[in-house]
């Protein structure tokens, strides 16, 4: 039983971090099976909570999406961390199945040695008190990278909006350039276009997914943000 809880434990930790280097670490935007499948519930669920609404409807449930996803990221990991060192301490150590846990948590969150059926801490125990704040400054340290790409990303559809319309609309967009005889324009237009996706794309795919525009019918597409 012992050794069972140590591997289980084992794979809790290593699984909770691969997401997180994968999410917040690796700037190529790897894909994280936890993620995606919290992206996918949320949006689930905020859908449920308009269901006879129209698009705008829609739209104002689902831009909650994004901070919810970095705030049950947040819980997953930490819940997934206290998860693995509870099964660890419990496999390495001879505490009970309570005690382990609430070890392991004392240490997690930084609020002091818990158990007083030792005497001495393990390196377990270290280990886990700095897991706790690395992650918490990890998420932080990703908001202002997602906050600039979002950012660039607003002032590059503002700025469109005077040549395709809202919502944007590439028909829209060749019918006044063609009006004002300044076709010669476009290619420039689409070099400076060809910059923002490149930057857009090193944030987490779902993580950008959840974050439309400030209004309902400005995208970057010209497509529904929430359409199926």
């Amino acid at each position: 039983m012992l050794w069972i809880s140590g591997v289980a434990g084992g794979l809790v930790l290593l699984f909770v971090l691969s997401s997180i280097l994968r999410t917040l670490v690796v700037p190529r935007g790897l894909y994280s099976v936890l993620v995606f499948r919290l992206w996918w519930l949320l949006r689930l669920l905020l859908r449920l909570a308009a269901p006879s609404g129209g698009y705008r409807a829609i739209d104002r449930a689902q831009a909650w999406l994004a901070p919810l996803m970095l705030i049950g990221m947040l819980a997953i990991w930490l819940g997934g961390a206290l998860v693995g060192y509870g099964l660890l301490l419990y496999a390495l150590s001879p505490l009970s199945w309570a005690t382990s846990f609430r070890e392991a948590g004392s240490s997690l969150f930084t609020l002091g040695f818990a158990s007083g059926a030792r005497i001495s801490l393990s390196v377990l125990d270290f280990v886990a008190a700095a897991t706790g704040p690395v992650v918490i400054a990890l998420q932080i340290a990703y908001l202002p990278t997602l906050y600039a790409a979002y950012n660039r990303r607003e002032l590059e559809v503002t700025l469109l909006q005077s040549r395709a319309g809202e919502p944007a609309w590439g028909p829209e967009i060749l019918a006044r350039q063609w009006l004002v005889d300044t076709e010669t324009a476009l290619p420039e237009l689409y070099r400076s276009w060809s910059g923002w996706p490149r930057t857009w794309a090193r944030a987490t795919p779902p993580i950008r997914c959840c974050s439309p525009s400030a209004r309902p019918g400005r995208t970057a597409t010209g497509w529904s943000d929430w359409s199926p």
